[in-house]
């Protein structure tokens, strides 16, 4: 274990180092990372020095050059990644570092940057949402331009299908359906801003797929509860992923909601919580209290100590808020550990709370509530999970009939 007290600094940033360490201590450093972190700072402030350099220097092609040296040492093979909790206590504490200067977009770049802006500002779709547009529509711009150039006055509504069918030969149809959404919003959004001349958005047709076709693939009690189990096998987090699990099939929260909760969303006094949803939208809910109770467990007993006003924090420091994508990872970890065939996703939690509702009496209006659906359509596909109630409506097979229709030998040869 190293001491962080034992790391000597020299050079221009020696004066910095007492503050960077008790930062990196509130932030919940271990010993050892603190340690770590200062002799990299250590030998940052030897190469500034023998440059002539000091902490204002440091712009971000000057900790690129840093690493590229750092590298070439046995034991330290880094990233700038490495330098990013000193490059931000630099930041905030004043410093004024010099910044290289902004790299020239490219075309399709500036459209999708300013998509992006219009996606937030004006649609109100959530980050994740966002970043799954451009992901879409920057292989169509970027296709686009190789073809054509940067002019898009002249695209035309053969060139947006076409582009589709060259996806469609290596995708699947759901990867199709999803990309279509979101070049349709691509084109209606340049037709309002005059990049293109003329509407090209009814152009591209509905993909005829539907995620709803099969049934929800959703857990049953006995492993939801498996899974619930795992929360105190953990090595980490054990109150936390309890919670989490309790949120996601009891509250039929999605992971993204779970991880944008906020301490100020609960309301102890009313035994509510509200969640925030699609596009903006808050609802409130009633917050059961077994969830209730481990949530308050959690909050006194595990939560990090941290400015952050997220409920669900990262266990490891930096103490921050737990991504969409953690909180999948963390559940997906724990049915694997549970022995559960197949990948465990955090979605599948938010559809076992459907599922148990309507086992429990509910109804698909109750349902649709529980998982906050605006349109009922979208919850019609819970009414195929009662399979013995749907055996019980299931027409007979012809040839099954008492005493009528052909046999198999008879119908194969008919």
């Amino acid at each position: 274990m190293g001491d962080p007290l034992k790391v000597r600094v020299s050079g221009p940033l020696a004066g910095l180092v007492p503050p960077f360490r008790q930062e990196l201590f509130r932030l919940g450093y271990a010993s050892n990372t603190v340690a770590h972190q200062l002799r990299l700072v250590a030998g940052l402030s030897r190469w500034l020095a023998g440059r002539g350099m000091v902490a204002a220097d440091l712009s971000e092609s000057v900790a690129e050059s840093f690493m590229r040296s750092w590298r070439r040492t046995p034991v330290n093979l880094r990233t700038t990644r490495a330098l990013k909790p000193f490059v931000g206590f630099l930041d905030s504490s004043g410093v004024q570092r010099k910044h290289d200067a902004p790299k020239t977009l490219s075309p399709a770049d500036r459209i999708l940057g300013d998509f992006a802006r219009y996606l937030v500002a004006e649609r109100a779709l959530r980050p994740a949402t966002v970043t799954n547009y451009l992901n879409q529509t920057g292989p169509f711009l970027r296709w686009r331009i190789e073809r054509a150039g940067a002019n898009f006055g002249s695209l035309g509504a053969d060139e947006v299908t076409d582009f589709l069918l060259y996806r469609a030969e290596s995708e699947t149809l759901g990867s199709i359906k999803v990309a279509a959404t979101a070049i349709r919003s691509l084109l209606r959004w340049m037709f309002m801003t005059g990049i293109i001349p003329s509407r090209l958005d009814a152009a591209v047709r509905s993909v005829a797929y539907s995620s709803y076709a099969g049934l929800p693939k959703s857990l049953t009690k006995t492993q939801v509860q498996a899974v619930a189990r795992q929360a105190d096998s953990s090595n980490v987090g054990t109150a936390r992923n309890g919670v989490l699990v309790g949120v996601l099939a009891r509250l039929g929260l999605r992971a993204g909601e779970a991880a944008a909760l906020r301490l100020d969303d609960i309301n102890w006094r009313s035994g509510t919580i509200t969640v925030p949803g699609k596009a903006g939208r808050r609802v409130v809910m009633p917050l059961p209290v077994d969830v209730g109770a481990a949530l308050a467990e959690y909050l006194s007993t595990e939560r990090p100590a941290a400015d952050d006003r997220h409920v669900f924090l990262r266990v490891l420091a930096p103490h921050r808020a737990m991504s969409p994508a953690g909180i999948s990872q963390v559940i997906t970890g724990m049915g694997a550990r549970a022995g559960i065939n197949g990948r465990i996703s955090a979605h599948q939690l938010r559809h076992y709370a459907a599922t148990a509702d309507l086992a429990a009496g509910g109804n698909l209006t109750e349902a649709g509530q529980l998982l906050r659906h605006t349109d009922q359509a979208t919850t019609r596909i819970y009414a195929r999970v009662d399979l013995d109630m749907l055996r019980t409506l299931a027409m007979p097979w012809p040839g099954n009939q008492a005493g009528g229709g052909a046999n198999d030998a008879e119908r194969a040869n008919s």
